[in-house]
């Protein structure tokens, strides 16, 4: 296998890690908001339910 091959390879999975982590984070921001503004999450849906006033 060449350096080259071996670089490529890791740079891959690098990109992949940092999109797999970006989802990741961009729900759990979205959670925490949810919560922040008195909501509840589902989960099952994933949506913010916030009760009328």
């Amino acid at each position: 296998m060449t350096t080259r091959l071996r670089l490529g390879i890791v740079l891959l999975i690098v990109v992949a890690a940092a999109a797999a982590a970006g989802i990741w984070l961009a729900r759990e921001v979205s959670i925490d908001k949810c919560l922040d503004r008195g909501g509840a999450w589902d989960h099952e849906q994933a949506r913010c339910l916030v009760a009328a006033r």
